[in-house]
């Protein structure tokens, strides 16, 4: 069994260095776990992470609870023979208390590619903590909403729902004031490379050509 599990951190210390080099722009912190107060003391010495991604090959009690219940989001990859015990009963336990969470069990160590997608995951995550969410209104429904008056409740509560599941700011912004901060200021050829760029990344388009997105920037 030590020789089995020396093989799979083996593996995972591989898996982590493609990780590293997949993903430069974030920074990969690592640690083991043998007990309860192991993960306990991780969290505490990770500090403000984003997430976790957690390979558990080890039998020891414990040692996933203190990560699933953190309220942060965690995937977790469980080896199929020597973490299944711990995960099936750690893992219920998270998703009954709303934990943000996603857990797979497979035999052996996945490979760069399988990871990336659960990686991207948390990468978006981060992202969505860094973002702002922009309502632009008149300057009537503006005021309404920021003293969140009965006729705007429920785009107050969808704001708020949004907020609380995300953690991204909410800014209310009049027309006038978006026109005069964003859109006035931007030129043809800023229209243009937004517009390609919009364009090109859409899951689909109907009805609109590049030149129809533009023209609206030169009047």
């Amino acid at each position: 069994m030590d020789k089995a599990n020396e093989m799979l951190r083996t593996a995972i210390g591989e898996l982590l260095r493609s990780l590293s080099e997949r993903f430069s722009w974030i920074e990969f912190a690592y640690a083991e776990s043998f007990s309860f107060n192991d993960s306990v003391s991780i969290l505490k010495e990770l500090g403000d992470v984003t997430g976790y991604l957690v390979f558990n090959i080890n039998m020891m009690g414990g040692v996933l609870r203190p990560i699933l219940l953190s309220g942060k989001p965690a995937v977790v990859l469980s080896e199929t023979y020597v973490g299944s015990g711990e995960f099936l009963m750690e893992y219920s336990r998270a998703l009954s208390s709303g934990m943000p969470v996603v857990g797979f069990s497979m035999r052996g160590i996945p490979d760069v590619e399988q990871v990336a997608e659960y990686v991207n995951l948390l990468d978006v995550v981060r992202k969505l903590g860094s973002s702002k969410m922009l309502v632009v209104v008149d300057e009537v429904i503006k005021d309404f909403m920021w003293a969140e008056d009965p006729i705007c409740i429920d785009m107050c509560n969808v704001s708020r729902e949004v907020q609380s599941i995300t953690g991204i700011d909410v800014e209310y912004m009049t027309i006038d004031a978006f026109k005069e901060k964003y859109y006035e200021p931007a030129g043809i050829e800023e229209a243009r490379k937004v517009a390609e760029r919009w364009l090109n990344n859409a899951a689909r388009v109907d009805e609109h050509s590049l030149d129809d997105l533009v023209a609206p920037a030169s009047t």
